[in-house]
C-alpha cells in the first residue's frame, strides 16, 4: 500500500505537445516523411513505407561546421524525433503538411512541376527543427518551446516571408548529392546557414548574409530549370558528397 501511495503522489509529468500545447503522450515523429522519402529516391507511390525507409537507412550525411573545420555524421534516415508532437498532431496537420510538400517536391524534382513556395517553406521550417533536434536530447522539446512557431505552420492564412535560395549542383555524380543537411557554425568561412540537398538541388536559408555563390532566391511557381548551376568546387572544403564520407566509415547510430 505504501508503494502504491508513493507512486500516485509523484505522477510522471507529461511532455507538452509542440503542436497543440497540450500535456500528453507524444508520438514518434520520423525525420523523413514517406512522401519526402519518395522525392529523395525518385520513386512515386512507394508500395512499402518501411521498405522505403530501409532504402534511406544509411549512407547519408549530416554536416556541421565550415571549411577547414567540418564534422560529418552518418545519418540514419529511418530515425525519429521524440517529444515533438502528440499523435493527433503527428497524424493530422503535420502529416498533411508533409504529404502536400513531399508531393510538390517530387513533381518539382522529377516531373517538371512548379514549386509551391509557401507549401515548401512550411515544410522546410518544420524539417529544419526536426533535423536540428535529430541527435540532440529530446527532453529539450518536452516543455513545448515550439508551440508558437508551429501554430503559424498550422494556420492556413500565415504567409512565410523568409528568403530561400537554391541552385542546381553541377556535379559528375548526382547520386552523391542525393540528400544531406548542413548547419554552419556562426564563424563559418562561407555562411551557408541551414542547407538541404535533394537530388543535387541545394536549398539555402541563410542565417545572415547571402553566401557569395551563384544561387538565386526561389520564387513561387519556379521550375527546376529556373535555378542557376552551381559548380560543386565553389563550395571548397565546406561540403563533401556522401560517397566521399562513406570512406571514413562514420555511421552514427539512430536516435
Amino acid at each position: 500500500m505504501i508503494a502504491v501511495a508513493e507512486a500516485s503522489a509523484y505522477p510522471r509529468q507529461m511532455p507538452m505537445c509542440n503542436g497543440c500545447g497540450v500535456d500528453t503522450e507524444t508520438s514518434r515523429e520520423h525525420l523523413i516523411h514517406r512522401r519526402v522519402g519518395e522525392a529523395i529516391l525518385g520513386i512515386r507511390d512507394h508500395p512499402d513505407t518501411e521498405a522505403m525507409r530501409r532504402e534511406l537507412l544509411d549512407g547519408y550525411i549530416r554536416f556541421s561546421g565550415n571549411a577547414g573545420d567540418v564534422s560529418h555524421t552518418g545519418v540514419r534516415l529511418d530515425g525519429i524525433v521524440r517529444n515533438l508532437l502528440c499523435r493527433d498532431c503527428n497524424s493530422g496537420w503535420a502529416s498533411d503538411l508533409e504529404e502536400l510538400a513531399g508531393a510538390n517536391l517530387f513533381a518539382f524534382l522529377h516531373e517538371g512541376g512548379h514549386l509551391d513556395l509557401q507549401r515548401f517553406l512550411r515544410w522546410f521550417v518544420f524539417f529544419q527543427f526536426k533535423a536540428h533536434m535529430y541527435y540532440e536530447r529530446s527532453e529539450d522539446l518536452a516543455s513545448g518551446p515550439l508551440v508558437g512557431l508551429f501554430a503559424d505552420l498550422q494556420a492556413a492564412g500565415t504567409t512565410f516571408s523568409m528568403r530561400l535560395f537554391a541552385a542546381r549542383l553541377e556535379v559528375s555524380q548526382p547520386d552523391a548529392w542525393q540528400f544531406m543537411f548542413h548547419e554552419a557554425l556562426p564563424n563559418a568561412e562561407i555562411a551557408l546557414g541551414f542547407l538541404l540537398a535533394t537530388h543535387s538541388v541545394l536549398w539555402f536559408m541563410p542565417y545572415e548574409s547571402i553566401p557569395p555563390l551563384p544561387i538565386a532566391q526561389v520564387q513561387d511557381g519556379a521550375l527546376l530549370t529556373d535555378l542557376p548551376l552551381l559548380p560543386a568546387h565553389l563550395l571548397g572544403g565546406t561540403l563533401v558528397p556522401r560517397r566521399t564520407i562513406d570512406v571514413l566509415g562514420e555511421h552514427a547510430d539512430g536516435p
